[in-house]
């Protein structure tokens, strides 16, 4: 894993960034930014053990297996600034629903939460689903991340809990949102 200090957060980063596909090459600094956000975000909603299963989750072959898969297909993209990772959004079709996508890997770096990035990756990303020839948006998300979601259009349909390593299982919630039910303007806005 490249050892890189976030650059400077400041009114020129959201600037500097750019969201792009990631390579094969951003592996690890991928896994890296998603324990970091996992670390920062997970408050009161995790317990260290079920934390602590989280992380074990990233480091896993399955993951990373998951992660490459994206990265081979060019549905998982990053937003990086002087070679740093600030955040992650991805994407594949859902199985068995057709014109559905599936959303994953929403990660930002604790560094740069609240300067927008979450919203800049899930827009780029509703965008590219959308020019797949997806119509539906869905996802399962930390209770943690609930909020981010419904401010953005998504609703929740039901809530369970996702598997992670030892045997644990997280809460989550299950979210939707219709990407072209109102045309361009239901999409994320920056």
């Amino acid at each position: 894993m490249t050892e890189l200090s976030p650059p400077p957060r400041g009114d020129t980063i959201d600037a500097q960034a750019a969201i792009e596909p990631l390579s094969i090459d951003d592996l690890s600094d991928v896994r890296a930014t998603h324990h970091a956000a996992i670390a920062s975000s997970s408050g009161p909603f995790l317990t260290d053990h079920e934390l602590a299963a989280y992380r074990a989750t990233i480091n896993s072959s399955a993951y990373a297996d998951a992660l490459a898969t994206a990265i081979y297909e060019q549905r998982l993209y990053g937003a990086k600034a002087d070679g740093f990772i600030i955040g992650t959004c991805g994407w594949r079709h859902a199985a068995h629903v057709a014109a559905t996508a599936q959303l994953g890997w929403l990660f930002v770096h604790p560094v740069f939460s609240d300067a927008g990035f979450g919203r800049r990756l899930l827009s780029d990303t509703e965008l590219k689903a959308i020019q797949a020839g997806c119509h539906r948006m869905s996802a399962q998300v930390p209770l943690a991340a609930l909020r981010f979601f419904e401010r953005l259009g998504y609703v929740v349909s039901s809530q369970g809990t996702q598997p992670v390593d030892g045997g644990l299982s997280i809460p989550v919630a299950h979210v939707r949102k219709s990407l072209v039910h109102a045309g361009a303007k239901n999409l994320t806005r920056h």
